[in-house]
């Protein structure tokens, strides 16, 4: 097991595109680990985002609103996630 080989697996895993759809085939067809390494790996590496996100998101929106074009975008995106998340409470039970 090399740790290089390793340490790709995990920040593609990371990666917003390859994320565990890329990272998990990496790790066990391309680099031959075993799936009790990357299987961890990946999710550490996929879920070690989250938090950043959760700290930077509402940061990252307060900026663009301050920028007049994307008023009009993000107010279209929640109000479109409004409408959309209505409906899922609405018929939830059926999910």
């Amino acid at each position: 097991m090399d740790v290089k080989e390793v340490l790709w697996v995990f920040l593609i895993s990371a990666a917003p595109i390859g994320e565990l759809r890329a990272g998990i085939p990496l790790g066990i067809e391309e680099y031959e680990l075993s799936w009790a390494i990357v299987l961890p790996v990946s999710l550490f590496g996929n879920l070690m985002v989250v938090p950043f996100l959760l700290i930077f998101l509402e940061r990252g929106l307060n900026l663009l609103y301050k920028v007049e074009i994307f008023n009009k975008v993000l107010d279209w995106i929640f109000e479109h996630s409004r409408k959309r998340g209505a409906i899922i409470q609405k018929y939830h039970g059926i999910g």
